[in-house]
């Protein structure tokens, strides 16, 4: 850019030199923001910017944005209150699901053991479903014939821990894998919810407790299981 064409060169000019170059601009409140490949805003360009702002802004203020490759419509977060639709993976998970709720391969099955507080951990895994609303989320057909999801404002919820301090440490092992194997087989209703299970085994003895932990798969789209 030649330093006449800084000064006195039309605005229209500026952003057509500025597209040549993939720098885009937008308006953002009363800011203009600028967007550029790395390398590219050299001190001479971002002197230019600064000398012509007032400029640049009231030209994209003033719907001038159809030779601006900046304008770029801000996001807006979908209302919560309203059915969703699925995404295609979603779609396919829910079919699966639908065919052998028991049998479904994409379900997301953790074990783990950790020395914890139970009312701690009760505390935190309902600020993670607080913070994470797919895991608020069911799954139907509406009275249309469309799949959808609905998202449900947080609830206070708690898991069940069983007691195992009673049981002798020779069948401990085993009434442990049987309790789990028949918790991780139970079928996940979709439409109810929730679409995730904990339960919890308590060993008084060891002062430790085992976790095991179930989430079916319309919520990971079942890309866990890959």
């Amino acid at each position: 850019m030649s330093s006449s064409f800084e000064q006195t060169g039309p605005v229209e000019r500026l952003f057509e030199e500025f597209r040549a170059k993939d720098i885009q601009l937008r308006v953002e409140g009363a800011d203009l923001r600028v967007s550029a490949p790395p390398g590219t805003l050299t001190s001479d360009l971002r002197g230019l910017l600064g000398r012509r702002k007032a400029e640049l802004l009231a030209h994209l203020q003033a719907g001038g944005g159809e030779v601006s490759t900046g304008d770029v419509a801000p996001l807006v977060r979908v209302d919560r209150e309203r059915e969703l639709p699925l995404s295609f993976a979603q779609e396919r998970m829910w079919v699966l699901q639908r065919m052998d709720p028991e049998a479904n391969p994409y379900r997301v099955q953790m074990l783990f053991a950790l020395r914890a507080d139970e009312a701690g951990l009760q505390r935190a895994w309902n600020a993670l479903l607080g913070r994470h609303e797919i895991l608020r989320t069911t799954y139907r057909m509406n009275d249309e014939g469309r799949l959808v999801q609905i998202v449900h404002a947080p609830q206070r919820v708690a898991f069940p821990v069983v007691d195992l301090s009673g049981v002798a440490d020779a069948d401990l092992a085993r009434e442990v894998r049987e309790r789990a194997r028949e918790f991780v087989r139970m079928p996940f209703d979709l439409a109810q919810g929730p679409v995730w299970r904990i339960l919890g085994f308590d060993f008084a003895i060891t002062c430790s407790e085992l976790y095991c932990a179930s989430i079916t798969s319309p919520p990971t789209d079942g890309q866990e299981a890959t």
